[in-house]
């Protein structure tokens, strides 16, 4: 085991080392990841896995609870990013409604999960809530990645990255309750007394959360300059997440709507692109974390729970998608498909097990980490393989063929290299728009 390499170095020094190290190897998974058209996720966590005591040794165990700060601002940064997808927009759209769509799809997936996890399982009641919560998100990048190759149905892929998107919203929400509501059992305090108190303190923070948002939407605020502006978001979310720790609480909530009410009065959305520099190396330290952390002899006495959580979130999302499709009345072709599309979820699920890990005792949470994480890994790896098929046997998607005499322009034109538009279709760059500095053009 490469662990040796650090003895006799003070804990100050392991830790940067460590921090390096695990930088370098996310980098270069997430390259790797990209040429095999994954999201960067899947890379991150191979890597961590790959670092981690089951295979090279090369981050030593000890410096990882060195390292759970980093787990609660890269999960503040998420929450905040998840709810740049909630606006106006996205609820009322002209070409059909995708609200009903994703209710229907993440609630499936979520009470299979939790219903099967509780009563076949035996898991407990509260590890069964949570996975069930964590069972309905959907990651947006995994849509992408899917998608990245192909062209198609312009109405089917917006369907699928607004329902990805809202999924996340929809997960983070009831996670959120799931979550205060376990903690109060598992401090003893389910009198009414202890429950209003509960949901008292989260109002609280939720409340600030929309007080900071509207102050930080504000035209001086705005006319201070980006850096500016990005500095006090960062230091809200810090306020924010410090406050839900001392009240032993979720983040989660508050920092979501801290990001909906703020995408929502402000319309910008070139804060998020530069919230998304500064919180890319503590997000790839997070999964990479998560990676190595990663136990197999856990995963071995859980192999069933971890290949039944497979199965039945699956289940559970086509189902659902397919009911949503029928309800909404939409095109017979879309049904089938969507809900494996929806298969590929780490990113979101992977945050909500870490905080998870924090509530449950010790074996049952380190049993439902190790079962989402396992999980995401086997969804990214074999998910888009799958959802591909499915889409291409639809008539959704087919492959890109570019034209012979576009070839040589290829280079040519620079509008696209703002955008992001590689040859995908424009709602994809669209709906990613705040991920890839887009802000002009969003305004146009």
């Amino acid at each position: 085991m490469l662990t040796s390499l650090y003895a006799g170095l003070s804990g100050e020094a392991q830790v940067l080392l460590c921090l390096g190290v695990m930088l370098l190897g996310g980098f270069a998974a997430a390259r790797l990841a990209r040429l095999l058209g994954l999201p960067s996720v899947s890379g991150y966590l191979a890597v961590g896995f790959l670092m981690g005591p089951w295979a090279l040794g090369i981050v030593p165990d000890q410096v990882l609870p060195d390292m759970d700060i980093l787990s609660d601002i890269a999960l503040a940064f998420m929450a905040f990013g998840v709810g740049s997808f909630f606006r106006k927009e996205t609820l009322q759209k002209k070409d059909g409604p995708v609200v009903p769509i994703a209710l229907l799809e993440s609630f499936a997936a979520g009470l299979l999960v939790a219903a099967v996890m509780a009563f076949g399982f035996r898991l407990g009641t509260e590890a069964s809530l949570l996975l069930g919560a964590m069972a309905m998100a959907a990651s947006p990048a995994g849509a992408a990645a899917i998608l990245r190759p192909y062209r198609g149905d312009g109405d089917f892929l917006g369907l699928l990255l607004q329902a990805a998107a809202m999924d996340g919203v929809v997960s983070l929400a009831v996670f959120s309750v799931a979550a205060a509501a376990v903690h109060a059992v598992e401090l003893g305090e389910t009198s009414s007394t202890g429950a209003v108190l509960a949901v008292v303190c989260h109002l609280a923070l939720v409340f600030l959360a929309i007080l900071l948002a509207l102050l930080l939407a504000r035209r001086p605020a705005r006319r201070s300059g980006g850096e500016s502006r990005a500095i006090l978001a960062a230091a809200f979310l810090l306020v924010l997440s410090g406050l839900c720790t001392v009240l032993d609480l979720s983040p989660l909530l508050s920092c979501m709507v801290f990001g909906a009410v703020y995408v929502e009065m402000s319309r910008d959305q070139e804060l998020y692109r530069q919230l998304n520099v500064f919180a890319a190396p503590v997000t790839l330290l997070f999964f990479v974390a998560e990676g190595i952390r990663l136990d197999l002899r856990v995963l071995a006495g859980a192999a069933g729970v971890a290949a039944g959580y497979l199965l039945l979130r699956l289940a559970g999302k086509c189902a659902g998608a397919w009911l949503g499709c029928v309800v909404t009345r939409r095109h017979i072709r879309y049904r089938a498909p969507l809900g494996a599309a929806l298969m590929p979820q780490a990113g979101v699920a992977v945050g909500l097990a870490s905080v998870a890990q924090r509530i449950l005792p010790e074996g049952v949470g380190t049993v439902v980490v190790t079962v989402v994480v396992a999980a995401s890994v086997v969804y990214e790896l074999i998910g888009p393989a799958c959802a591909r098929a499915a889409l291409c046997k639809a008539g959704v998607i087919c492959r890109q063929e570019e034209p012979p005499e576009q070839a040589p322009r290829r280079k040519e034109p620079a509008r696209n290299r703002q955008t992001g538009d590689c040859g995908r279709s424009p709602i994809i760059n669209k709906v990613l728009l705040p991920y890839r500095g887009g802000d002009k053009e969003d305004r146009r």
